[in-house]
């Protein structure tokens, strides 16, 4: 057996074994990183 995100199972329909699954997967950053991750473009952007 063989367990992957759902955006790897896509990649591999050609292929799949019948005993291959997927994870449907949704990232929730927190608030915190979101800040963080802001202030990091903000500093790149001219």
């Amino acid at each position: 057996p063989l367990v992957m995100t759902e955006k790897d199972a896509v990649k591999c329909r050609a292929f799949a074994a019948d005993d291959w699954w997927y994870l449907a997967v949704d990232a929730v950053p927190s608030d915190a990183f979101v800040g963080w991750f802001d202030e990091q473009l903000l500093r790149l952007s001219p």
